[in-house]
């Protein structure tokens, strides 16, 4: 099996030199559970990271969502919490605006000291299902669409999560309002500051709608004929999100389910597959679509309940 490609030092000069301003990167791994994770580093120390990698220990791939090491996993104390290889992730080195105008990131893709791809990188495991693909002359074309909800920095008097209040008018939303205008406009400068953002990291990000509920928002990013980009989209995006949001007197929350009485935030990962020629063999003249598609619903009901260990974790 072929390994994630490994970003060109070169690379990293180019930037370097194209942006002088920068003191500071962020290197991020982002494991099994879906937390980014990593250092900031000084930017002198960026080109060492593209020549060989950076050591990073192995139990930050399994640690939970708060941050705590998985023991039962064995790859803490039983193996001395042993280093692992980290490397950059080829275009992933961007400004990132909401952390300063001389800090940068980039993203890493774990491996073994002799330079193996680890099993328990997702991103790993992911090649290794879009090499399977490939084997059957299928190109994944993907996109994912994540709500989330913008929410009061400051919480209630008895503790409970608020919706955002509106930059224009100062007052709390109510109602539903889906695909509501003034709703949007209520947080047009997070949005714009998002969008900008957005472009200067290179990511595909398009038009915004007010969602099911309250103060919750919606935006698609583009899909792209490259499943792995596609997740490292998201991935970014999320993150640039709920750094932005803190600048606008609010937070960004992508839980499932921050109130029980109102719309849940989804993950939607959008996907067909492409022929050599890049048609759709989801397609066909069938209302019900074609067969492959069909198979493919087929296929994720069968494996639902072992799906939601990495749906729920």
């Amino acid at each position: 099996m072929p390994a994630n490609p490994v970003a060109d030092p070169e690379e990293c000069r180019a930037f370097m030199t194209a942006h002088p301003e920068v003191r500071f990167v962020e290197v991020v791994f982002t494991g099994l559970t879906g937390v980014p994770r990593g250092k900031r580093l000084r930017i002198d120390e960026l080109p060492a990271v593209y020549d060989y990698g950076r050591f990073l220990p192995g139990s930050i791939l399994v640690v939970d969502t708060q941050g705590a090491d998985c023991e039962d996993t064995g790859l803490v104390w039983e193996d001395g919490d042993a280093d692992r290889r980290a490397r950059p992730v080829p275009g992933t080195l961007t400004l990132a605006p909401w952390l300063g105008p001389d800090v940068a990131e980039v993203m890493l893709s774990m491996y073994e000291l002799d330079g193996a791809p680890n099993d328990l990188d997702p991103r790993h495991v992911l090649r290794r299902v879009l090499d399977r693909y490939a084997a059957d002359g299928l190109t994944p074309v993907a996109a994912c669409e994540l709500e989330f909800y913008l929410v009061d920095m400051a919480r209630g008097p008895n503790g409970e999560v608020l919706p955002a209040r509106s930059v224009r008018t100062g007052r709390r939303p109510e109602g539903i309002q889906v695909y509501g205008l003034p709703e949007l406009e209520d947080h047009a400068p997070f949005l714009r500051e998002l969008w900008d953002t957005a472009d200067i990291m290179g990511l595909p990000l398009e038009g915004a709608i007010s969602e099911f509920a309250p103060a919750q928002v919606e935006l698609t990013l583009h899909h792209k004929p490259d499943a792995m980009a596609a997740a490292d989209d998201a991935v970014r995006y999320k993150r640039a999100v709920k750094g932005i949001a803190p600048r606008h007197g609010c937070e960004a929350t992508f839980m499932a389910k921050p109130w029980a009485d109102r719309a849940g935030s989804g993950f939607h990962v959008h996907v067909s597959f492409a022929d050599a020629t890049g048609a759709n063999l989801c397609a066909d003249d069938r209302p019900e679509g074609s067969d492959l598609l069909r198979h493919a619903i087929g296929g994720m009901k069968a494996l639902m309940g072992d799906c939601m260990a990495i749906l729920a974790p």
